[in-house]
């Protein structure tokens, strides 16, 4: 995947693109309240966890347990004059899918 130029940062590129399902230095992970499929690092990865699933001709089969990738959109800023980045997810719970924004899920599940 071809990052943006202005997103060819270190710590984006070592944390937040790394899909490996190989824990980084003293990460830690917890589940997300509300979203019991689903785990948030305290470096901000996103875990989709091992489930029982039914497909949609009604068969049960294993999910396995996999770090999703983050969506990040670019926004500008008339006041400042800059452009910044939204780094956030989607979560689905019960057919229903979430935007959820990584920031705020750290903060709540960390702070």
């Amino acid at each position: 995947m071809k990052m943006p130029i202005e997103l060819e940062d270190q710590y984006v590129k070592e944390v937040l693109y790394n899909t490996s399902l190989e824990n980084l230095p003293y990460e830690e992970w917890k589940p997300i309240e509300g979203f019991e499929n689903y785990a948030i690092s305290n470096y901000g990865r996103l875990k989709s966890l091992e489930r029982q699933s039914t497909s949609l001709f009604g068969r049960e089969r294993m999910m396995p347990e996999k770090v999703m990738k983050l969506i990040f959109v670019k926004r500008f800023n008339k006041y400042l004059q800059t452009s910044f980045y939204n780094v956030h997810c989607t979560l689905s719970s019960e057919g229903e899918k979430y935007r959820k924004s990584i920031a705020r899920l750290v903060y709540y599940h960390f702070c």
